[in-house]
């Protein structure tokens, strides 16, 4: 079975490349961009996309990437080397950051853009290489994770849809339960299923992952952790429970202060609630009970990539609080256009 995505290489970690966990990583990163807190666009994600038909060796995708930063750079910089398999062409990502340790930020003028391509063409020749396509992109995320597409039922390649998505979502956002997950995972129709209390898969601790309908509903067979190249099991789960409780703690300001002053500054109803948290990048998903009736209020952090329940919140923040603050504004209105109504026909 191939892989989707391979772990290749780290340069200025304090560790050897596979001596880092997933917190050296994070850590590392994190600690570098908060030393700026005005610059909006601190993270440098580049992809380097050869022709589909080269048999690159990881060897020679790291060596290219180190070159290609030094070129671009950030040499000096922390920067996470990843190959990726989910597509026809063979390439990597890299993942760095733009603030230097003084604070300051690197700049790529667009000159220098035009250098790095010509680079890529020189450094393909001197390997052999048919370079097809080359990508710098920077974007407002704190780690290697993208956007990544809905699954649907029915398309090609189902498992493979579904390991886009656990890719971009497990080793990467702060999740602090099954429910948590699950909430994140349903904005692309998946869903982790650890089978219902008293069947044999939850006495014995499995997992599989289905697809969903846009209503919902689970649409699909479910597809076991274990076949997933990256295994992402209930025992690796919970350990990412245990850790995401802390680490997404420094998040819980910005939430809050994101879901009062929305509610106190643009006073509205439940549809202009989600949709004015959604532009803050927040989206906020409730999720049913298993008789179909509104349960847990989420609320998804893209940009931090963060998840909080309405429970991990409090009281004030319940989907029944603000659904009632909601609806307040929402008679309002009602109210207004009445009385506008009765004045344009009295």
């Amino acid at each position: 079975m191939q892989q989707k995505a391979v772990y290749l290489h780290a340069e200025n970690f304090l560790k050897d490349t596979h001596e880092l966990t997933f917190e050296d990583k994070y850590n590392r990163l994190h600690d570098r961009v908060t030393l700026n807190e005005r610059a909006e666009k601190k993270v440098a994600h580049i992809f380097l996309t050869f022709h589909p038909d080269e048999e690159i060796s990881n060897n020679t995708m790291v060596q290219l990437s180190q070159r290609y930063m030094q070129a671009a750079g950030f040499d000096n910089q922390p920067y996470l080397v990843y190959r990726h398999f989910d597509s026809g062409n063979p390439h990597l990502h890299v993942v760095s950051t733009k603030v230097l340790p003084s604070g300051k930020m690197i700049k790529i003028p667009t000159r220098q853009m035009r250098e790095l391509q010509v680079l890529t063409l020189k450094m393909a020749s001197e390997s052999g290489l048919r370079p097809d396509k080359v990508k710098t992109q920077n974007e407002k995320i704190k780690f290697q994770a993208t956007r990544t597409q809905q699954v649907v039922y029915g398309q090609p390649s189902l498992k493979n849809a579904i390991s886009s998505v656990l890719h971009t979502i497990i080793d990467h956002y702060k999740y602090p339960s099954m429910e948590g997950l699950n909430a994140i995972l349903s904005e692309y129709n998946v869903k982790a299923d650890p089978g219902r209390e008293g069947t044999r898969m939850h006495l014995n601790r499995g997992l599989v992952y289905a697809v969903l309908d846009e209503n919902g509903r689970q649409v699909s067979r479910g597809i076991r952790a274990s076949a997933f190249d990256f295994k992402p099991t209930l025992p690796y789960l919970e350990k990412r429970f245990e850790l995401n409780r802390t680490l997404r703690e420094r998040n819980r300001i910005r939430m809050e202060t994101a879901i009062e002053w929305t509610l106190m500054t643009k006073k509205p109803d439940w549809a202009g609630f989600r949709q004015a948290m959604a532009r803050e990048g927040i989206n906020v998903v409730v999720q049913e009970d298993r008789e179909g009736k509104p349960g847990n209020i989420f609320f998804i952090d893209h940009r931090e990539k963060t998840v909080f329940s309405g429970h991990d919140l409090g009281g004030a923040f319940s989907l029944q609080a603000i659904q009632e603050r909601c609806a307040q504004e929402q008679k309002v209105q009602e109210e207004e256009s009445q009385r506008h109504h009765l004045k344009l026909h009295l």
